[in-house]
C-alpha cells in the first residue's frame, strides 16, 4: 500500500492497492482506478502547491503525473531504473527543493524540480532510510526514519544530518 494526500487540495486523495493506482477526489469517500499499467509503487508524494501533480516512486524509479494521475513519465535519468528507490519528499515551501534515497545515489538532493540530482554522501550508520520528510513550518530541517525504527534529522535542508531518536 502507499498513499499521498494533496496538500494543495486535501480533498484528492491518492492510493496504491492491488496493482492500480487509485484516486479519491472527495477526501476518501469514494474511490476510482485511474491507471493500471505502473510499475509497483513504493510510495506516493503530492506536489504541496499543484494539486495536478503527484509523484511515485516505483521499483523502476522515480515518476510523476501532471494530470492527477492518469499519464506518467519519469522524473529524471538520475533516479530512473531498478535503483530501490525508498524514500522521497517535496520542500513544502520550495517545490523545487526535493529530497531521497535510492541504492544508486544514497541520500541526494535537488534544486531543480528533480531534473538533476546531488549525492550528499551521508551513510545513517549503514542504516537504510525508509521514510523522508520535510518540517512544513521550516523547511530546512528535514526528518528520515530507518529500516531500524531510528530517527535522524537535518537542520540545513538535507546536507547533514544527526541521529535523535
Amino acid at each position: 500500500h502507499a498513499k499521498a494526500i494533496s496538500p494543495a487540495n486535501p480533498n484528492i486523495v491518492y492510493g496504491w492497492y492491488k496493482g492500480a493506482l487509485q484516486r479519491s477526489d472527495n477526501g476518501g469517500k469514494s474511490w476510482k482506478i485511474i491507471n493500471s499499467n505502473l510499475p509497483q509503487i513504493v510510495f506516493l508524494a503530492a506536489h504541496p502547491k499543484d494539486e495536478n501533480i503527484v509523484y511515485a516512486a516505483t521499483i523502476e524509479g522515480l515518476m510523476f503525473s501532471k494530470d492527477k494521475g492518469v499519464n506518467w513519465d519519469y522524473l529524471s535519468d538520475d533516479l530512473r531504473g531498478f535503483i530501490t528507490l525508498s524514500g522521497f519528499a517535496v520542500n513544502p515551501q520550495n517545490p523545487s527543493k526535493m529530497i531521497s534515497y535510492s541504492g544508486k545515489l544514497g541520500m541526494a538532493k535537488s534544486a531543480d524540480g528533480g531534473i538533476t540530482w546531488q549525492s550528499i554522501g551521508e551513510k545513517f550508520n549503514g542504516e537504510t532510510p525508509l521514510y523522508l520528510a520535510y518540517d512544513k513550518q521550516n523547511s530546512s530541517n528535514v526528518y528520515t526514519i530507518t529500516e531500524k525504527q531510528r530517527v535522524y534529522k537535518s537542520a540545513d535542508g538535507g546536507n547533514s544530518w544527526k541521529k535523535v531518536y
